[in-house]
Parts: structure tokens; sequence; C-alpha cells
């Protein structure tokens, strides 16, 4: 008898430690507090879980091994960011924006109205994009505001939303689970790390279908490109309706894409995709201005190799 109970004790002990290794294994890519101080912060995403209220960070530059891959404007009111010369609003010239009617075709169906809403109540209109079945990107501060709170409380989407009202919502909505962006945003709002995740509770992805995503080593100047999004401003009338224009990439750096596509406050977080291929390359951010007020230009941030794996562990694991 006591053999018996001498070999089950030591097949539980096995068991207990395999789990163990088996659970190190999966938190890899967690990294504890200490670590997170001791580690580059341009290379740390930060994820929070609304339904937990845990936050995890992650070290993208780890990931780049798993998901390594060959293929190669602003929420309303966001207005006060201190940032150079940075902007809600940056119409160039005149504004060239068409209103995209019907919304339930593909890439415009898989482009999404937000509503965030942050600790101190007020709640604010942004735009997303699906890059999944569950998971859309957005903008660092379509998700995290510094002024209201940090984290938003809550995120509702609304796919292809073609107007106000409940007949407008071709595909229902969607609300969130989780939220990710970088760290560079939450700690300094560093512009040039100004992305984020949104992980949904339904598989909405399925219906409106998704963009694919990548990063190029090469030069992107003179691509063809589109932003579609969501502004809310008095020359469209109302942020219930999607807005759309093509140009071309003018200027890029290692984190930025720069454009002269006209936004307004609202589409923030809208992609940045080329015009034939609908592959986004980048997540719009914020418009540049003169001295004046005038538009110059507007500026998304670029997908790089640590963001595209980040996206995809994110996906891989939602």
């Amino acid at each position: 008898m006591k053999k018996i109970c001498i070999r089950v004790m030591s097949l539980c002990l096995f068991l207990l430690m395999c789990i163990g290794i088996s659970l190190s294994a999966a938190s890899t890519n967690v990294l504890s507090t200490s670590e997170v101080y001791q580690t580059d912060n341009s290379h740390l995403a930060v994820k929070k879980n609304l339904e937990t209220s845990i936050i995890e960070y992650f070290d993208i530059s780890s990931l780049n091994a798993m998901y390594s891959s060959s293929m190669v404007d602003d929420v309303m009111e966001i207005d006060n960011i201190s940032n150079g010369d940075c902007s809600v609003t940056s119409i160039i010239g005149s504004d060239e924006r068409v209103r995209i009617t019907p919304t339930t075709g593909y890439p415009y169906s898989a482009i999404l109205y937000v509503e965030a809403t942050f600790p101190d109540g007020k709640t604010f209109a942004g735009t997303a994009f699906m890059i999944s079945e569950n998971v859309a990107a957005t903008a660092g501060h379509v998700i995290y505001s510094h002024k209201h709170g940090g984290w938003a409380t809550s995120v509702t989407v609304w796919p292809a939303k073609g107007g106000y009202g409940l007949w407008n919502n071709p595909y229902g909505t969607a609300d969130s689970v989780s939220l990710h962006t970088s760290t560079p945003w939450i700690e300094d709002e560093d512009l040039n790390y100004d992305w984020g995740l949104i992980e949904l509770d339904e598989n909405i992805g399925e219906e409106t279908g998704y963009f694919t995503f990548r990063y190029s080593n090469t030069s992107l100047t003179g691509t063809n490109i589109t932003v579609t999004g969501y502004p809310g401003d008095s020359e469209t009338g109302s942020d219930y309706y999607q807005y759309s224009m093509s140009g071309t990439i003018t200027n890029y750096t290692d984190t930025q894409l720069d454009y002269t596509i006209d936004t307004e406050g609202g589409q923030s977080g809208s992609p940045v995709y080329t015009t034939t291929g609908k592959i986004v390359y980048g997540i719009h951010s914020h418009g540049i201005e003169d001295t004046n007020g005038v538009g110059i230009k507007n500026v998304g941030v670029r997908i790089t190799s640590d963001i595209y794996d980040y996206f995809q562990y994110v996906i891989n694991n939602s």
C-alpha cells in the first residue's frame, strides 16, 4: 500500500512539474514588473484585460523568431495632444474626401466606427479595422487617453456603420475584451508608437472580412494608398458616415508614413492601405499643421517587423 501511495505521489509531482514547465513556456514573452524597467520600452507592448483588469507587458522583439515573415485622425476631442504641431484636423488644400455608400462591400465592411469610454466618464469616437475574425487594429490614443484617465473602460465597435440609427448597422456591434498598445505611447505619448489593438467578444470578421497587413524594408515613397474612416467634422456633417480618399506616400521614417490625404477628427485608427491590393502598411495617427493652422501633411504609424510580429502573436492567441 505504501509503495502504491509513493508511486501515485511521484506521478502527481511529475505531472505538476510538467504543467509548470508548460505554463512557464507559454508565458515566456510576458515580462515581470522588474523586467519592464530593464528593457528598452520601444520594444514593449501592453495588454489590459477589461474583464479581469490584469495588465501584462510583452517584449515584442522576442517574438521575431515566432512570426518573422517574408511578407514584407484623431478621435474627436483629442485636440490637446502636446506633441509639436500635431492636430486633430488636417485638410491639405481643398477637402477631397468622398462618402462611401454602401459600406457593406469589402474593404469598407471591415472598417469600424468606434466609441471608447474612459475613466472620467467621457466617450469619444474613432476608427478601427479588422485584421482577423476577432481582432481590430486602431490608434493607441483611441483606446488609451492620458487626458481622460488612461485605458478605456469599454470600447464598442460598429462594422461598416452607414449612418445614424440601428438600421444603419449592417453587422451589429461587438464589445472589447482586451486592449493593447505600446509602452512608449502610455509613458511618453510618443506618436511614433501610437498603435492599438482591440480584442472583441464576437467573431465579426467572419462576416465583414479583414485586412491583410505587412511591413516593408524598402522605400514606400510614391506608393498609392487609401485612408478610409469615420470623421466627425462639420465638413462631412456626421461621424456616423464613412469617408475615404486616395493619394501617395510622400515620405517615411522607420516608424511613420507621411501623406497629404485629407483627414479629420474621428479618423484616427483608419487603415492606411494600398489602393489596388488593399494591403495595410500603416495606421492613421494624426495631422501636422503650420503656425497658421494650415494642414501640411497627415501621418500614420508604420507597421514595422516588430509590430507585425506582435499583431500576429495576438491574433494567434486571442
